[in-house]
């Protein structure tokens, strides 16, 4: 209830005491209009900006735009061939380790030696050691080998016998 007088109330008391109206639409109004003039000057400092970039690049020579062109090219070569190389470690070093691929190409490394080191201590503290058992089947590998013992009584007496032994 309180907040709500505080909103609504157009008077505001100055430190001495004094109550004074407060134009608050006004104030907006003043704020949004300095606001604009910035946003103005903004935009002619941009435009500025690019005139200036594109004088600047219509004054280089020649030989030197295409020197950035070929510093640039560079540039991309040199990255594409980094990504090769790194792909390359990461095949070696994922035979060699058994540390699958995908997992390899989320660690940041130098050097190959740097990514084998890595990829080790991975498979020394995740490896697993357990071979997989796989359930044997008696007979011919297709059916499995039933014994005959006679009744269901009997059957399932061995059942019981075996379960709680």
């Amino acid at each position: 209830m309180a907040d709500d007088q505080n909103q609504t109330d157009p008077q505001q008391v100055d430190p001495n005491g004094d109550t004074a109206t407060v134009d608050w639409e006004a104030k907006y109004n003043e704020m949004k209009q300095h606001s604009r003039e910035w946003e103005r000057k903004a935009k002619a400092n941009k435009d500025a900006a690019d005139e200036l970039a594109a004088l600047k690049e219509a004054q280089m020579s020649e030989q030197e735009k295409l020197q950035q062109q070929l510093a640039d090219a560079t540039a991309r070569a040199d990255a594409l061939q980094a990504e090769k190389e790194k792909k390359q470690w990461i095949d070696e070093v994922s035979t060699e380790t058994g540390v699958p691929s995908d997992l390899l190409e989320l660690i940041s490394a130098s050097d190959r030696d740097d990514l084998m080191s890595k990829a080790e201590k991975l498979a020394d503290k995740y490896s697993t050691k357990v071979q997989p058992s796989v359930p044997v089947v008696l007979g011919d590998g297709k059916h499995a080998e039933i014994k005959q013992t006679g009744s269901a009584k009997d059957d399932f007496a061995q059942f019981m016998k075996n379960a709680f032994n």
